[in-house]
Formats: C-alpha cells, structure tokens, sequence
C-alpha cells in the first residue's frame, strides 16, 4: 500500500512539474482505487502515466508506465507493472537532398 502511494505521489508530481512549462512537455496520469466489500473482500489499484518531452522541434522523447495489484480475501491474485521509454525522430526530405539539389532520394 505504501509502494502504491509512493508510486501515485510520484506520477503527479512528474504530471505537474510536466505542466509547468507549456511548451516541451505533455503529459497524461491516473491512479484508481477500488475497495469492495461483502462475501469477499476485494481490492484493486491501478496507476498509469504517458509524458512527453519535445527535445527538440525533430526530436521527442516519451516515457510511460503502468502498475495494476489486485487483492481478494487477503490473497494477492494480480500484480503487474509495465514502463518504457521511447525516442522518437521526424525525417525530412530536407536530410536526404544535397546542396542544390532538392530531390527526395528514394
């Protein structure tokens, strides 16, 4: 529970330092929590997050994660977690002419 909070806190503070500066940054997160009550108690969390860097206007770095733990009756039957970084760069056919000559080369 503590690694979950820890982990939500985290998220939304890197979603609101993300926002401060509109122009290279985009982001995206939640967080849920589910308790359910009755014959069996059941409980789930789940936290997500998608961020965006524009490190250049030709260059753009994401970063994503997501984590999911699932509890019924005091047994732990689902725990997963999942986080990439991906970079990402616009080819023009600007990089393929030479000198004058400005014709895409296929």
């Amino acid at each position: 529970m503590k690694f979950l909070i820890s982990l939500t806190t985290l998220i939304s503070l890197f979603t609101i330092l993300a926002h401060a500066e509109v122009e290279p940054f985009k982001g995206e997160s939640e967080a849920s929590a589910i308790v359910i009550s009755g014959n069996t108690n059941t409980e789930s969390y789940s936290a997500k997050t998608s961020n965006t860097y524009a490190v250049s206007e030709m260059d753009l770095a994401k970063f994503f994660g997501k984590y999911v733990r699932s509890i019924t009756g005091g047994n732990e039957n689902a725990k997963a977690w999942e986080a990439g970084l991906r970079y990402e760069r616009i080819f023009t056919k600007d990089l393929f002419s030479r000198g004058n000559d400005r014709h895409f080369l296929t």
